[in-house]
This record gives structure tokens, C-alpha cells and sequence, in this order.
């Protein structure tokens, strides 16, 4: 069973790898480069920030700055594509509501926290709920295609995200997330998902906070994070192609998790029932264990 173990633990993590080798692949533009070749259009990534810019007129500064701040965070992408800012393509970032103990109770809104964040997942699990006046609710509520970005962390942790998904039921969150909404038609929140999947981590170890064992980011952190842009339609296709394969590769991955736990909790039955003498059929003229140690002690004494 060791060597068992030990392969499905192998087989997790290849796919695992994979998986992460896959998206990377597609913020490569490898995943849709014949893609980009049978469809050629007058549509460009220069044509999309004119007209976000056109739009953000009236934004803070922070929204409207195209360059990310750091190079050494970017690599070569196609030429169709081109290195923006992640708040060039945000409409608003807030970070989450704070309440006491007393706010919280079995009724009231649904409050997401931290831990309803994994593997780029949203977790409904243990969820708290909060008493709160409906401006409260307008305010931290969550809609369709928000992302909920964790800003409060261990650092390994820090940056983790999801996108809110249809028909959820009212909620909000709490204030050691960020909800990043983003801008119109311009960028699929998915995508951005996807992009902070494979991303979040290498950015925020080298720019989150740390504070007492945790780390933290804030918005205009989050506003500098680079982003590979193009086109719309492209990213309709990249986060297409994720999905379908994605989808399969967790399935394999939660099965082998399975298979792992259902061979050790087998295994730790089978050790179990040989102490208790339970694998084969005991003689019942077999001296009881007691009387065996009584007897070997008894020896030894003399």
C-alpha cells in the first residue's frame, strides 16, 4: 500500500503541474495562437484602451494608468497583445466590511471570508452570516463576475481569488478581502482569475506587507499588477479552452484525492483489526495474551 500511496501522491502533483502549466500557456498565447492566425480583425488592444480611456475620464488616477509599474514582472507576449495595468481594466476596488461579534448571529446577509477562497474556487462552506441595514448591503454587496481577492494572509496565501458566480444568494465580505470589479466589456473577470491563479503568488512575495506572521496588500498594489491584455474575442477563447480542460484535470485530481484517503483509511483498518486479533480466526485454546506477559515477566524474575 506504501508504494500505492506514493504513486497517487505523484500522479496528484503531475497534475497538478499541469494544470498550472496549462494556464501558463495560455497567457503565453500559445493556446490560441492558430487562433490568432485564421482570425484576423481590425480590432486591436490599442483600439480597447483608447476607448476604456475615453470612458474612465472621470476616474481616479489610479484607474487610469496603463503601464504596469514593474518589468521584471513581464515577459514576452504576442505582438497582438500588450502589457497594461490591472486597474486600467478595474472599475472600483473596496476592501471588505468589519463588524464586531455582535453583528453576527444564525440569521442575516451571507458574509464571505478568506477561508471561502481555494484554489481559485468559491468554497460555500461554514458560512457566517451578519445583521446589517440594506445601505451596508449596497455597499459590500457581491455580484455576478466581481472578484473576491484575499488581502489578509499567510504570504503563501495572500492573493488568492474568485469570481462570484450567478445566481449566488445576497452576500457580502468581510474586510480582509478586496472585491475588484472590473470595467465593463473590456475584460473577463474569469480570465483575471485565471491570471491571479498562476500569478498572485510571485507578485505579492515580492510586494505584500508583512505584518506579525501575516502578509497584506492593498488596492494600489493591486492597481500596478500587470496584465497581459488583448483582445476581447481572445479571451473568450483562452479562458474557453481553460475551462473545458481545467474542469477535467480537477476531476481526475479530486478522484486519485479520494482513491488516497479511501487506501488509508483501509489501511489503518487493516492495522486496527491485527491488534485486535480480528485478521484470523482465534483458537480458543490459545493462551490469552495477559497470561503470556504474566508468564515471560514471571521468567525474568528468575
Amino acid at each position: 500500500m506504501g508504494n500505492t500511496s506514493q504513486n497517487i501522491l505523484e500522479i496528484i502533483n503531475q497534475l497538478k503541474q499541469y494544470k498550472n502549466s496549462l494556464i501558463f500557456n495560455g497567457f503565453l498565447g500559445n493556446l490560441t495562437k492558430n487562433w490568432r492566425i485564421k482570425n484576423k480583425t481590425k480590432k486591436n488592444v490599442e483600439t480597447m484602451i483608447d476607448s476604456i480611456l475615453k470612458e474612465k475620464k472621470n476616474y481616479d488616477v489610479k484607474y487610469m494608468k496603463i503601464e504596469p509599474n514593474d518589468s521584471k514582472f513581464t515577459y514576452q507576449i504576442p505582438k497582438e497583445w500588450k502589457w497594461v495595468s490591472l486597474g486600467l481594466l478595474s472599475d472600483s476596488m473596496k476592501n471588505g466590511i468589519y463588524k464586531p461579534k455582535s453583528f453576527y448571529g444564525e440569521k442575516g446577509i451571507a458574509c464571505l471570508r478568506m477561508y471561502n477562497i481555494h484554489d481559485g474556487n468559491l468554497v460555500w462552506k461554514n458560512i457566517k452570516r451578519m445583521n446589517l441595514s440594506k445601505n451596508e448591503i449596497s455597499e459590500y454587496e457581491l455580484i455576478p463576475n466581481d472578484l473576491l481577492i484575499n488581502r489578509v494572509n499567510s504570504r503563501e496565501l495572500v492573493g488568492k481569488t474568485t469570481v462570484i458566480p450567478e445566481n449566488l444568494e445576497t452576500c457580502v465580505y468581510e474586510s480582509k478581502n478586496i472585491r475588484l470589479r472590473l470595467f465593463g466589456d473590456y475584460i473577463d473577470s474569469k480570465l483575471i482569475s485565471y491570471w491571479f491563479f498562476i500569478f498572485h503568488q510571485k507578485y505579492f512575495d515580492k510586494n505584500a506587507q508583512q505584518i506579525v506572521g501575516m502578509a497584506s496588500i492593498n488596492q494600489e498594489q493591486l492597481s500596478c499588477m500587470p496584465f497581459p491584455f488583448m483582445i476581447r474575442e481572445e479571451q473568450s477563447q483562452i479562458v474557453n479552452i481553460l475551462d473545458s480542460n481545467i474542469s477535467k484535470i480537477n476531476h481526475l485530481i479530486e478522484f486519485s484525492e479520494s482513491l488516497l484517503n479511501q487506501i488509508t483509511s483501509l489501511k489503518n483498518s487493516i492495522l486496527k483489526q491485527a491488534f485486535e486479533g480480528k485478521l484470523i480466526p482465534q483458537d480458543p485454546d490459545d493462551e490469552s495474551t495477559a497470561s503470556l506477559l504474566e508468564r515471560i515477566a514471571a521468567k525474568k524474575k528468575k
